[in-house]
């Protein structure tokens, strides 16, 4: 099992800090910080872990299994980058990038937008307000003026999305997260994954 705790590192000026621990499996949505909790973008888990030599025998090959996760993973392992994971199951093959001793993992995870959304109305809503139909009254002056936003927002929309009584979206690894070891077994001629 890869569950327990990992670091997690975000991009700057995206209303998150630059790194937090946090416990895998979980959502960032649980996270105490509310920059966390409504973060919406691509955050990176990083991890190390060890693997003894005899691990790695001929004909063994070793699976990370993210179990569920929200919504895109991308996995490196030792610097070696393996193929978006976008729907389940998020499993890749990371046998080839695995080495005896120390082994670095990055799971960089990208959620959905609405996170923030709502997070920045609980923030300051915007001074112009909407139309009943969704639509933006008009656009606030800072935006006229090509300023950043006010009150901590990140984010600025022209519709009505999101209230900020809105429940946020599961985000992240909501695991579990397993290295699991394959065996292949010839079957009739053929080679099968046995687990």
């Amino acid at each position: 099992m890869m569950d327990g705790d990992w670091t997690l590192h975000f991009p700057p000026n995206q209303g998150a800090p630059e790194k937090v621990g946090i416990a895998v499996p979980g959502s960032w949505t649980q996270h105490r910080d509310d920059g966390v909790k409504h973060f919406s973008g691509t955050a990176t888990y990083r991890k190390s872990f060890g693997l003894p030599a005899d691990s790695l025998a001929p004909g063994r090959e070793w699976h990370f299994d993210l179990g569920m996760v929200k919504n895109i993973a991308e996995v490196s392992v030792n610097g070696r980058v393996f193929p978006d994971l976008w729907q389940p199951p998020f499993r890749v093959d990371v046998t080839t990038a695995l080495k005896p001793g120390a082994n670095d993992i990055a799971i960089a995870v990208t959620n959905r937008w609405l996170n923030r959304l709502i997070g920045d109305e609980k923030l300051h809503p915007l001074e112009s307000g909407f139309q009943a139909y969704g639509g933006i009254k008009s656009f606030p002056e800072w935006v006229k003026a090509g300023q950043t936003p006010r009150g901590g927002r990140t984010t600025f929309a022209t519709w009505l999305l999101v209230r900020p009584t809105d429940p946020l979206l599961p985000s992240g690894l909501l695991g579990p997260v397993t290295l699991r070891p394959v065996q292949r077994v010839a079957l009739g001629g053929t080679a099968e994954a046995a687990d």
